[in-house]
């Protein structure tokens, strides 16, 4: 459940799975919410990398004519 958590997949099926072989659901949440509070933190981290980075790099070229018209 951790290793599989910390991946951006969903994980609706591994509850569906632990629901299936009966296991304990405090263990379970246990795993998941120990691997999604970081992997979630991570990509929220990426994703505004990202997004400010994008916008710096057209910020400049859209101000300037000759960008604008190529």
């Amino acid at each position: 459940m951790f290793l599989y958590s910390l991946t951006p997949l969903p994980t609706n099926n591994l509850f569906v799975a632990a629901g299936m072989v009966r296991a304990r659901l405090p263990r379970v949440l246990l795993g998941f919410w120990a691997a999604r509070i970081p992997a979630d933190a991570f990509w929220i981290w990426v994703t505004d990398r990202s997004f400010s980075s994008i916008g710096r790099v057209f910020s400049n070229p859209l101000g300037n004519w000759e960008w604008i018209l190529f």
